[in-house]
């Protein structure tokens, strides 16, 4: 029989080896290339789609998201250069003008134009999550003046894209002009609460008052250049002597009477043959049109507030071409802008209301 020990010293495990620890690295996106835009071949594809084909639709469509990320990328790596001073190359001479012409073929001007749009452009970029869409520069451009009213770029980029989303739903273009006069309606309101928001039903808003304004000015425009035809070929009135009797009086006082010499005659003829049965004689009155018919009168002097109204018509489209190619308009301040359009609808519907009574 065996004897088993009363104790027993436990023998040491042999060591571990540590465990390997795989170290992670960030993910990288890969940058997009044109390799991975499937080639433009025109095919005979009916039917459901294949896995393949929705590969290819959805590397199109980041296609598009990857334009627009890469023009605003594009200005930030401009204002880096620019601010940083990178652009005077090697030998420290190059300016940035020189710059803009030599790498962008622009001007310094628009150059900078485009870097004040690249906060803004990537805002919009990063807002679109359902529908993508283009923004063009000049959209940007118009909504530059609001940002700091409206909250910065992520509150004016969220507006914008829900705008533009409602737009495409409803299947209405939004235009440059649109957003102008939405800005210049939004600038107008001093107080944050009382500033408009910026949705499709307000953009629509602006869009019919601006038409309507244009339409009326389109309106008084026609009706000068209508006036100005009407001077120029209206015939010279008949110069008439100073002497003529009862000169700008009714048609009662001036109708010529039986018997009275020509009309348009020189004075001192008419009296020397009038009333002895020379020549001078006057023939008689008729409608067989050799003479002064009953209803006829001599030409009266031209009204002065006519003329007084034609020089101010002439003033008021000289100031108005003013306002708008010196670009006053912009510099005016919400109050100007607010007398101006007041004083301009007042006196378009006064002098539309005196052109409909005639």
């Amino acid at each position: 029989m065996a004897v088993v020990p009363a104790s027993r010293e436990a023998e040491p495990e042999a060591p571990q080896a540590a465990p390997v620890v795989h170290e992670m690295k960030a993910y990288r996106p890969q940058p997009f290339t044109p390799d991975l835009i499937p080639e433009p071949e025109e095919l005979d594809a009916r039917g459901p789609m294949t896995d393949e084909e929705l590969v290819e639709l959805a590397y199109c469509e980041a296609a598009y998201a990857n334009a627009d990320k890469a023009d605003w990328i594009k200005w930030m790596a401009a204002e880096a250069v620019r601010n940083r001073k990178t652009h005077r190359g090697p030998d420290g001479t190059r300016t940035w003008p020189e710059y803009c012409d030599a790498k962008f073929g622009e001007s310094e001007s628009e150059v900078n134009r485009s870097i004040q749009q690249w906060r803004l452009k990537r805002a919009i970029v990063e807002q679109q999550t359902t529908r993508m869409f283009s923004t063009p520069s000049s959209h940007v451009q118009t909504l530059l003046p609001i940002v700091a009213a409206y909250g910065g770029e992520d509150e004016v980029a969220r507006n914008y894209v829900a705008m533009r989303t409602w737009a495409a739903e409803n299947k209405v273009r939004v235009t440059a002009a649109d957003l102008e006069s939405w800005v210049q309606r939004a600038q107008a309101v001093e107080k944050p609460a009382e500033r408009p928001a910026l949705t499709g039903e307000s953009l629509l808003e602006v869009r019919e008052e601006r038409v309507r304004l244009q339409e009326q000015a389109e309106a008084r425009k026609a009706a000068r250049k209508a006036a100005s035809e009407a001077r120029q070929t209206a015939p010279e009135p008949e110069a008439v002597p100073e002497t003529h009797p009862n000169l700008g009086e009714s048609p009662e006082a001036t109708a010529a009477p039986e018997g009275h010499p020509n009309l348009g005659d020189q004075a001192p003829e008419v009296n020397a043959g009038a009333g002895d049965g020379e020549q001078h004689q006057a023939p008689e009155t008729g409608n067989d049109g050799t003479g002064a018919g009953e209803g006829e009168q001599p030409e009266q002097n031209p009204d002065p507030l006519a003329q007084r109204a034609q020089v101010a018509a002439s003033t008021l489209e000289g100031m108005s071409e003013a306002f708008v190619t010196s670009g006053l308009l912009r510099h005016a301040s919400p109050e100007t802008l607010k007398t101006i359009v007041e004083t301009a609808l007042s006196l378009a519907e006064a002098a539309e209301a005196e052109l409909a009574s005639r």
